[in-house]
């Protein structure tokens, strides 16, 4: 894996070696999605090197005095800030004693991080959702004014959401405090290195590509090839995977379209959702062609790959997502949308 053969270069640089690394992941090393599996990975690989690794998460921050004065804004709009300035303060009590940190985006974004991982970028993800739901308005004046009128639409409320495009969020502007106060970012895609510099003001010294990558003894097709086509073969109905969160950013509103639009066509598709919570999930529930796996475990992950026919991704933004290298990886096709991020990894 890339971050497993790039180790020994960062204990020669850094002389790791002798220091305790600290991974900063809120979510551990969980199941929840890409950005654990990458710190899963980075995890293994310098474990398995010698090097001393730990984990800080939001286990160390509740159970922290810290955490339990943030707990105060646990409920409120800026709880992830709250919980990123938490984990932050016990990273840096970290760093000053001597320890590597290894940081996430804003997963503590004032953290004095040695390495920081450039998984996307946040507002290119909010853009790509403007543009995408600006595509999707009545394209005829009238139809334009009946909207509006039936929204009861206001003139200050659209100049509002006019601003927040062009404005930087606190999510944003987390993201860039974090760049500014790393010593190396390692970007995913070329992509998202061009646009944290644009539009983070970087300088280019302090990045480092390093794509992502899966574990392909993991991720890997059925051995006994013949026997996985012929199962697929006795099936009747085509099954349709899709894995992660069920967000707009990933194509809430365009699989719903598929899944209506093959019940309405009489398509014999079943669509299996694997998303690792609850959320949204309502929305698909009473669809008698959806299967819904909740919480799907890395260890089950490459069986479910297996047990499908094409694995559909209808993403609006990504910065470099892992599904379709463990899909591929598994011996599943890929069927998907052209998200933001191509273009730069192609280039």
């Amino acid at each position: 894996m890339n971050f497993e053969q790039n180790s020994g270069k960062f204990q020669s640089a850094h002389g790791l070696r002798s220091r305790k690394i600290r991974i900063i992941s809120p979510n551990g090393l969980s199941d929840a999605g890409g950005v654990e599996r990458v710190m899963l990975y980075a995890y293994r690989a310098l474990s398995e090197h010698g090097f001393r690794v730990d984990i800080i998460d939001q286990k160390d921050l509740s159970g922290s005095n810290i955490g339990r004065f943030f707990s105060f804004f646990k409920t409120g709009p800026l709880d992830f800030l709250a919980q990123s300035f938490g984990l932050s303060i016990l990273a840096n009590r970290e760093h000053r004693s001597g320890s590597f940190i290894i940081n996430n985006g804003y997963s503590a974004f004032f953290a004095k991080s040695d390495i920081l991982f450039c998984h996307r970028y946040i507002r290119g993800a909010r853009l790509a959702q403007y543009r995408v739901r600006s595509e999707q308005q009545p394209s005829s004046l009238s139809e334009r004014r009946a909207q509006i009128d039936g929204h009861k639409t206001s003139r200050i409320t659209r100049l509002i959401g006019s601003l927040k495009i062009f404005l930087y969020g606190p999510d944003e502007i987390a993201e860039m405090i974090a760049g500014h106060r790393s010593h190396i970012i390692l970007a995913v895609s070329e992509h998202s290195q061009r646009e944290w510099q644009r539009y983070y003001r970087l300088s280019s010294s302090k990045f480092k590509k390093l794509p992502n990558s899966v574990d392909t003894e993991h991720f890997q097709p059925d051995l006994e090839s013949h026997k996985q086509q012929s199962s697929r073969q006795s099936r009747i109905a085509l099954r349709i995977l899709f894995i992660g969160s069920l967000t707009y950013l990933k194509g809430l509103d365009r699989l719903g379209a598929t899944i209506e639009k093959a019940r309405q066509t009489a398509k014999n598709w079943e669509f299996i959702i694997a998303t690792p919570s609850s959320f949204n999930t309502e929305k698909f529930a009473s669809k008698q062609n959806v299967t819904i796996r909740k919480g799907v475990s890395f260890a089950e992950l490459p069986d479910l790959y297996r047990s499908c026919d094409v694995m559909y991704f209808p993403s609006i933004y990504e910065g470099f997502e892992m599904v379709t290298l463990e899909a591929l990886s598994s011996g599943l096709p890929v069927v998907g949308t052209d998200v933001e991020f191509q273009h730069g990894r192609r280039s």
